[in-house]
């Protein structure tokens, strides 16, 4: 049992490897080939996420990934993406975060097209919870704070009350210094 259950392990982190990986480089500014530097500074959001008549296609892949993609979100509205494995849910939220650009169409935020948004600024507008949630085997303090330099414990914690989850994490024995991950 205890090597099937090594194998299974193995074969998760194989599996999570390479969005591990996209999502390491997307944070760190030192190696990031994805980020666009100078580009304009986004200010606060105010009206809508459009996505016009977006085309992708994998780097190296000859089948479409999305074809011809138009919606809007409005500010305040709760959407959600529905579809079988492979109907490209997971592509549309990785445009939409920058991490691949569209092969034709754009998408806009507040009007302003997504590839002249300097994305180190985008990055602090957006949050994302993945459909495979990991958390690092440190406290959750630290869970919270990483990929962002929230050094101070009560920025933490104010992320903590906007997510709605400080009431349950100050019950916790040890609270915000409470270790998670595995």
């Amino acid at each position: 049992p205890q090597v099937k259950l090594l194998n299974d392990v193995r074969l998760q982190i194989v599996k999570l490897a390479p969005r591990l990986e996209i999502t390491g480089a997307f944070l760190d500014k030192r190696k990031n080939q994805y980020i666009r530097y100078g580009g304009l500074e986004i200010g606060q959001f105010q009206n809508q996420i459009a996505f016009k008549n977006v085309c992708f296609t994998y780097p190296g892949g000859n089948v479409p990934a999305i074809i011809d993609l138009t919606f809007e979100v409005d500010k305040g509205q709760m959407v959600a993406v529905v579809g079988g494995s492979g109907a490209g849910k997971s592509t549309i939220v990785n445009l939409l975060l920058g991490l691949y650009s569209p092969t034709s169409g754009k998408i806009e935020i507040d009007n302003q097209n997504l590839e002249e948004i300097d994305l180190e600024s985008w990055k602090t507008h957006i949050g994302v919870v993945d459909q495979d949630v990991v958390l690092l085997n440190a406290s959750i303090a630290e869970n919270i704070g990483f990929g962002r330099k929230i050094e101070s414990r009560s920025q933490i914690e104010e992320a903590a009350r906007i997510a709605c989850a400080d009431e349950f994490i100050v019950r916790l024995e040890h609270g915000y210094d409470t270790i998670v991950g595995d």
